[in-house]
């Protein structure tokens, strides 16, 4: 069963989609990049819902897909915003406890920021996440990813496509590109600003990401230990779109893992 409504949460209307199944193992939520939106991630919800046999959760931020516009300008405030304050009063709407988080792109960021300050209170919280392609920190690579995206937009269909998507195409294209403006990106080291990860970490990097290298991961190993990095070969920034069969694998390895170890536990 799949439901798609516009819900008020924490004052904003956002569009949601909530897919459940029989006898769920629990809830993953995903959390889109900086261009997405519920409809964004195509039929990659569906398939991991089946695949994993979880309850799966998405919405579109503040200006994107059919939310509530517009699109608020990229600041460090704006992510934790989106972490310490919408994410828990949407879980809190669904009634959500113990989330696996699968946060792409600078959606990584949102799920990091909430579970780390989560587990300085309640350690037991987040589940595990699941970063694809994270977006942590600037680099050259990010800077040089967006000034292609720019000449796609001036020279390329990529603004008809990104309409589909989105009220306000050039709206969330302009937020997305506030970036290089602002303080919004973590800084490194993330353990001087942020607390540990106790949660089991899944990190999925495309060897050819446009927007992001291995530094990403590397500046997140000291905060998250446990974090286990798989590097995909010959893909780029949206592994779960290029090929989805294999990373819907290795989600589906990781969270069989967890189910084990928690069995063996109890």
């Amino acid at each position: 069963m799949s439901e798609t409504a516009l819900l008020s949460i924490a004052g904003q209307q956002l569009e949601t989609r909530h897919i459940v199944v029989a006898r769920p193992r629990g809830t993953i939520v995903l959390l889109h990049e900086a261009l997405g939106s519920v409809s964004h991630w195509r039929d990659f919800p569906d398939r991991l819902a089946e695949r994993c046999q979880r309850n799966v959760l998405l919405y579109s931020r503040l200006g994107h897909g059919q939310s509530e516009g517009p699109p608020a300008q990229r600041s460090r405030g704006y992510f934790e915003h989106q972490a310490l304050e919408v994410l828990p009063a949407l879980l809190a709407a669904f009634g959500i406890q113990r989330p696996v988080l699968l946060g792409h792109s600078e959606g990584a960021a949102i799920a990091l920021i909430y579970a780390a300050h989560q587990a300085a209170h309640h350690p037991e919280d987040a589940r595990a996440l699941v970063l694809e392609s994270p977006i942590l920190g600037a680099e050259p690579s990010t800077a040089a990813g967006m000034a292609m995206a720019e000449r796609a937009w001036r020279e390329t269909d990529f603004r008809q496509r990104l309409a589909r998507h989105h009220r306000d195409p050039d709206a969330v294209f302009a937020a997305w590109l506030s970036i290089r403006d602002s303080d919004s990106l973590l800084s490194w080291p993330l353990a001087t600003h942020l607390p540990p990860i106790h949660c089991p970490v899944l990190v999925l990097q495309g060897e050819h990401d446009e927007y992001a290298t291995s530094l990403q991961a590397d500046a997140l190993r000291p905060l998250a230990p446990q974090m286990h990095l798989v590097r995909l070969s010959g893909m780029g920034h949206t592994p779960h779109r290029e090929q989805p069969e294999l990373v819907l694998h290795e989600i589906e390895e990781f969270l069989l893992k967890l189910s084990a170890e928690s069995s063996a536990a109890s």
